[in-house]
Order: structure tokens, then C-alpha cells, then sequence
């Protein structure tokens, strides 16, 4: 069997840049979205045989995510460890929130990236979505909707820079 990358997409950032993700630049890759329960996904995050079944025969996950809030945050890890434990190499590429979402949310991402990194080790991206959007001085006048936009291209990109 030829095995295939996936990228699981956790709590309603990962499922919003997976949904954004353009397949013809992402070569070999299946795409699935993991949320809570009753959401808009392909799988929930409460079912453990569920997300084993999509992890197994894939030679590499990425999980994406949002951190700070809750799914994404927890999710996260849950499915690093299992696919860990399943022997698949998994690499993380996590949003950090803005300044404004507050203090609160920016601790619960760090101490999620903590845990995630115990699963992942070395193969965690983490993009910042404050200093992107300080970085490039044209991102300052974008509608917030075209801001998250290219902080999912941002997030496209650097999964493309580790498949090279």
C-alpha cells in the first residue's frame, strides 16, 4: 500500500485552514477535520476508535491547529499521542492567538504547545499570529477576515516547506 500524508485540522482554526488549504499545491495528502461533537466535522474528537482508524496507513499527520481555546488546544495533543502510539510521524504546525484575544487564551497556548511538544518533539511549527501580522506592514490594513486568510496560506506554506 502507498502510503499517504494527512492533515488533520483540530477545533474550528484547524478546520478553517484545512478548508482553506488548496489540494493541487499539496501533492500526496488527505485532509480530515476533527472538532467536538454535533460540530461541522469529519470526525469527533471524542471518538478514540474514530481517530485511530484515520491516523493508521498514513506515513505522516500534520495536525494544524488554533491555540488557546479549547478543542484545538486539547485536541491536539490527544491526537499527537495516539498517533505517536501508533508510530506515525507527526508534526504539528500551531497558530498562536492575537494579543487582543488576552492573557488568558495566550497561557492556555503555551502550556498547550508544552504538551503537544512531549508528542511531537522537534516537529512543531509554531506561527505566531501577532508578529505575522506586525511582520508585514500590508497585513495591518487587511479586513480581519483576509488576515486569517493569509495566516492559513502561512500555515499551507510551512507544511509544504517540511513535505521538501
Amino acid at each position: 500500500m502507498n502510503k499517504k500524508n494527512k492533515i488533520i485540522g483540530v477545533g474550528g482554526a484547524g478546520a478553517n485552514i484545512v478548508k482553506s488549504m488548496n489540494p493541487d499545491k499539496m501533492g500526496n495528502m488527505d485532509f480530515v477535520i476533527v472538532n467536538k461533537a454535533g460540530e461541522n466535522c469529519d470526525v469527533r474528537l471524542d471518538d478514540k476508535e474514530a481517530l485511530k482508524t484515520v491516523i493508521e496507513n498514513f506515513y505522516t499527520v500534520f495536525i494544524v491547529a488554533g491555540m488557546g481555546g479549547k478543542t484545538g488546544t486539547l485536541g491536539s495533543c490527544e491526537i499527537a499521542k495516539i498517533a505517536k502510539g501508533m508510530g506515525v510521524i507527526t508534526h504539528a504546525v500551531v497558530v498562536l492567538p492575537f494579543a487582543f484575544e488576552g492573557q488568558k487564551r495566550m497561557e492556555a497556548a503555551q502550556k498547550g504547545i508544552l504538551e503537544l511538544k512531549k508528542h511531537v518533539g522537534n516537529e512543531l511549527s509554531i506561527i505566531s499570529a501577532e508578529d505575522f501580522v506586525s511582520s508585514e506592514p500590508c497585513m495591518k490594513s487587511l479586513p480581519f477576515s483576509d488576515l486569517f486568510f493569509e495566516i492559513n496560506k502561512k500555515v499551507q506554506q510551512r507544511i509544504i516547506g517540511l513535505l521538501t
